[in-house]
């Protein structure tokens, strides 16, 4: 990031090997200069703080994600004091910078998206601390909250000028676009993910919780999951369809406002698998942070040949 002490947190060829740049830049494919820079940052941001507070202690990370959450609440963003957290100084860089200029409306959605992701840390912590697992579906729902996708959809309505009113917020169609893109993001992360995941003793992964829920092997496992990242984008498709012909319930303003909203929802489908696909990212082959008592951890967690041309072949679909 251009304005906060990355390599405080994480050395600067690690997040290198990410290519956050390239995901930054499929997710915006219109976007470009200064405010390509600026979404950069805040990936680069939400994927550090994503690796940072992994852990299996709430008490652990809760007195950061409080000033996080403090810090997203502030009416007028200033400057961190001297000696704050790098990840505290980055962020009330970044809301500085963005938050300020949005709507009211759409400001305190994103505020109110950003806090409800990040208190989602606190119950992992524990979830992995007690290994509690979820059910499939209840994972798929918290996958909503989990996977930021709402909070950063917000940032690409603010920065496609999408002016969506309370109106067309409230409307089935867009929390169904929202929540579709959302659970499609997610879901194909688990995917790529689950060998990471696995190795850290992490049990919030689709994968793992299929592999448990219905007794699956690893390859039927990624098949069943993949089979709803497919559904999931039929039924984008769908709705995105139904959405450039609402004309009945909205006015043209707010017609073309959500037209604006699910193409760049589809961004974010496609430059997430499209970052997957053409990366294959280094983050999800890196060694465990923490393993819990008779875990594991002691091996490098990297998803095989056959795995990935599974996921590759079955995602195909959404071209």
């Amino acid at each position: 990031m251009r304005r906060f002490r990355i390599t405080a947190v994480v050395h600067p060829e690690r997040v290198e090997s990410w290519r956050l740049d390239l995901y930054t830049a499929r997710v915006y494919p219109a976007i470009r200069g200064e405010t390509l820079e600026l979404l950069n940052d805040w990936i680069v941001w939400g994927t550090v703080l994503d690796d940072y507070v992994e852990t299996n202690d709430p008490a652990e990370i809760a007195p950061l994600l409080r000033d996080v959450c403090t810090v997203l609440r502030c009416d007028i963003p200033e400057p961190a004091p001297p000696g704050a957290h790098p990840l505290l100084a980055g962020l009330a860089d970044l809301t500085a910078r963005t938050l300020c200029s949005m709507p009211e409306g759409l400001r305190a959605r994103t505020t109110q998206d950003f806090v409800a992701w990040i208190t989602t840390y606190l119950e992992d912590a524990t979830h992995r601390r007690q290994q509690f697992w979820l059910t499939l579906w209840s994972h798929i729902e918290r996958r909503q909250h989990t996977s930021a996708m709402f909070p950063y959809s917000d940032l690409s309505e603010h920065t496609y000028e999408c002016h969506l009113t309370e109106r067309v917020v409230c409307s089935g169609i867009f929390k169904a676009l929202r929540i579709v893109a959302t659970e499609h993001v997610g879901l194909l992360n688990d995917v790529y993910s689950c060998h990471r995941e696995e190795s850290r003793g992490d049990n919030h992964n689709a994968v793992l919780v299929a592999e448990r829920h219905f007794g699956y092997s690893r390859e039927s496992a990624i098949e069943h999951v993949i089979t709803l990242v497919d559904e999931r984008m039929r039924l984008f498709v769908a709705l995105r369809e139904a959405s450039a012909t609402c004309t009945a319930e909205f006015t043209p303003d707010e017609c073309a406002g959500l037209r604006r909203m699910a193409e760049a929802l589809g961004h974010w489908i496609i430059g997430n698998l499209d970052w997957h696909e053409l990366a294959q990212p280094r983050r999800y082959d890196e060694r465990g942070k923490w393993v819990p008592p008779g875990g594991k951890g002691d091996h490098e967690p990297t998803m095989d040949t056959g795995d990935r041309a599974v996921a590759a072949r079955r995602t195909d679909i959404v071209r």
